[in-house]
């Protein structure tokens, strides 16, 4: 189909694809020939009390990380030159906390607090009994996620998405910074 696709498209446009950051169900190798670059979506990995996003294994991760997804796809058959990082722009709740928040909406968070996974890399919320409720981004971990995008010959980092970021744009302006080579 990629095949397909870059035939009716020609080589003037761009031919990419968002997959799950297992690599699992695509032939890679395949479709390389085709291909542009690969968006991997390394979040939605997992929900509270496990991160949804985080980039190294942890005692709160889930069994797939944004590492583990980057390897995977490079075993599959991607060259590294063609691989972005997703960078979700939003959080991951469970059983005590919703589901879904744009990191924009979580100003007036008080009742909760605010922990950081080191082997993770990662933030979350824990409630007043200490409880993981919610796994998210913050310009901590993105710092963290971009300088492993450049450590590893990344093609670069996608975010998902633009609206979810705060009003002065600390999320994208992060990304923009820390890609760029100036934090």
């Amino acid at each position: 189909m990629m095949k397909d696709i870059r035939d009716a498209i020609g080589q003037d446009k761009l031919l990419t694809l968002a997959t799950a950051a297992s690599a699992e169900y695509i032939d890679f190798k395949g479709i390389d020939p085709y291909i542009d670059f690969v968006n991997i979506m390394s979040y939605d990995m997992a929900n509270a009390p496990k991160h949804h996003s985080a980039l190294y294994p942890s005692e709160n991760s889930g069994s797939l990380t944004g590492d583990l997804a980057v390897k995977a796809h490079m075993a599959a058959g991607v060259s590294a030159n063609k691989l972005t990082l997703g960078l979700p722009f939003y959080g991951r709740g469970g059983a005590y906390f919703q589901d879904f928040m744009d990191y924009g909406k979580m100003e007036n968070l008080d009742e909760y607090t605010e922990k950081w996974d080191d082997a993770a890399k990662v933030p979350f919320l824990v409630n007043k009994d200490g409880i993981f409720v919610f796994g998210y981004e913050n310009p901590r971990s993105l710092k963290i996620k971009c300088q492993y995008i450049l450590d590893n010959g990344l093609l670069g980092g996608m975010y998902w998405d633009y609206a979810g970021d705060n009003e002065s744009g600390d999320l994208r302006r992060t990304v923009y910074e820390c890609l760029r080579g100036e934090r």
